[in-house]
């Protein structure tokens, strides 16, 4: 249309030599005339609208076919509705021509810019940007494998919402979500709608209610998140949910993470805030392993954001009951985790990863504790010192290895070890341990005030796994005696570590 305007006008220019003033006095009502008619045209047609998009959920302020200048956004609850409807269950019809299009490139260019004025000619290829993004189907694949890529695009449309079922089953979700808030509990309709009841959308569609709860409370406040988690807990614990359904529902919203952090930053954080109360509850067999289904379609590579979210979420979450009564928030994920075997850290988050999500805190030390431990276990003791101080150096940023945190860490890791090798107390701490703790102790000569505080960091990883277990008679005690008696530890830093245990343990 543009193209036809201009012409138009160049026309009229040479067949009237009007001046520059007098093109645009002409031009300007014509374009105005223009612009109306095609806002009444919008308007007219809007009494001819089918009846489905009546009925979508618009909110106010929306773009429509009624209100052209509204915004172009668009909920979740929209696109389900609307995906819903018959004319978007029509597949496309490009897979017959596809031959067709690839060959585009053997087809007869046409310089579409030989006008006056254009600024480049067919010829002159723009050149690639490097920040481009690379395109879904790849312009070097061979035809077959696009064609291959495309049919997967086409058949299999993300998170499978492809009828009416998912409108129903996402307005059934919204209802039990605000009864659960207003009950504080499951209401009988809501679990028989879910096991029994034939004729409820939700009773055989398990996986796709998880999906949906999920979806829901992305548009919520973060605080209902948490209440779809207590959902997922309590019917679990019921046997109305099965462990297979929580895991592959949020597997399944979890893999299309990528599309999800563009409209939700805080995407993560809310499917962390569902994942913690069934990790929490006392009623249900949740654990890490199950948090490791949950997050399959991203592992390794992309989960690590998600499992950090959910260790701050336990750290900080309001109802837990014996975790924050402990001498710090995730004793009890250190006690969660160590019940397991055969887990590891780079399940979740590679060790390439590690410096960029280690912070100074709890969580930073226990990331840090259970990468070494993991280290350690699978390393001949007699090659241990080399081999972890290589991987240590290797993977582990010079500025975390500073940190008197860092030691914390180290024995913790230590410690876990010897548990877990089912050694008396004064078995702990063998040769090659000493030998790495007095090493990172006295890193590259820091001063003394830092030594010290490093010394003390080490008793307080003793202190802290003894209180994930319940403080074992007489354990912190030996072992500090131990490290003391092998040089590990001064006189002076025990007594500045019962100073500062002191404070902790007021507040």
């Amino acid at each position: 249309m543009l193209f036809q305007n201009c012409f138009i006008l160049n026309l009229f220019k040479e067949k009237n030599h009007i001046s520059e003033s007098e093109e645009k006095q002409s031009i300007i009502p014509k374009l105005k005339e223009a612009q109306n008619y095609g806002l009444k045209h919008v308007v007219d047609s809007a009494s001819k609208l089918p009846s489905y998009l009546e009925n979508l959920p618009y909110v106010e302020g929306q773009w429509s076919v009624t209100n052209p200048t509204g915004k172009k956004v668009y909920s979740i609850l929209f696109l389900l509705q609307l995906s819903s409807e018959a004319v978007c269950q029509k597949k496309p019809d490009v897979l017959r021509n596809w031959s067709n299009l690839t060959n585009l490139h053997d087809a007869p260019q046409f310089n579409l810019l030989s006008q006056p004025g254009a600024k480049r000619d067919c010829g002159e290829r723009k050149k690639p940007s490097k920040t481009a993004k690379p395109c879904t189907i790849h312009s070097s694949l061979p035809s077959e494998e696009k064609l291959l890529m495309l049919k997967k695009t086409v058949e299999h449309p993300p998170l499978g919402f492809n009828s009416v079922v998912a409108y129903k089953i996402n307005m059934k979700c919204k209802n039990i979500l605000l009864d659960y808030e207003q009950l504080k509990n499951l209401d009988d309709n809501i679990i028989y709608s879910l096991l029994e009841d034939e004729s409820s959308v939700i009773c055989t569609r398990h996986e796709e209610f998880v999906k949906s709860m999920l979806l829901i409370t992305l548009d919520c406040p973060i605080t209902r998140t948490t209440v779809a988690g207590k959902i997922f807990a309590e019917l679990l614990s019921k046997n109305i949910l099965s462990m297979i359904a929580i895991t592959q529902g949020i597997s399944d919203v979890l893999k299309y993470w990528n599309d999800f952090l563009m409209d939700y930053p805080q995407f993560f954080s809310y499917i962390a805030a569902i994942i913690v109360p069934l990790l929490l509850s006392h009623d249900v067999s949740f654990d890490f392993n199950n948090l490791k289904d949950s997050c399959a379609s991203i592992r390794p590579d992309n989960s690590s954001k998600l499992f950090t979210e959910v260790l701050y979420k336990i750290y900080s979450f309001k109802e837990t009951l014996n975790v924050k009564e402990q001498l710090w928030g995730l004793l009890w994920t250190y006690n969660k985790w160590n019940m397991l075997e055969n887990l590891a850290l780079d399940i979740f988050m590679p060790n390439d990863q590690i410096n960029k999500y280690f912070k100074e805190d709890q969580v930073g030390v226990f990331i840090l504790s259970i990468a070494i431990y993991d280290k350690i276990k699978l390393t001949d003791n007699k090659l241990l010192f080399n081999l972890l101080k290589t991987w240590i150096r290797t993977n582990i940023s010079a500025e975390i290895i500073k940190s008197s945190l860092f030691v914390r860490a180290l024995t913790i890791a230590i410690v876990i070890v010897c548990l877990k090798l089912n050694h008396l107390y004064e078995d702990f701490f063998d040769r090659v341990h000493v030998k790495l703790l007095i090493y990172f102790i006295r890193f590259e000569s820091l001063p003394e005030s830092e030594i010290q505080a490093r010394e003390v960091q080490c008793m307080f990883g003793i202190q802290i796994i003894s209180a994930s277990l319940e403080h074992p008679r007489g354990m912190v005690l030996r072992l500090f005696n131990k490290l003391y008696q092998y040089g590990v530890i001064r006189k002076e830093s025990f007594e500045l570590f019962i100073e500062e245990y002191e404070n902790v343990a007021e507040k």
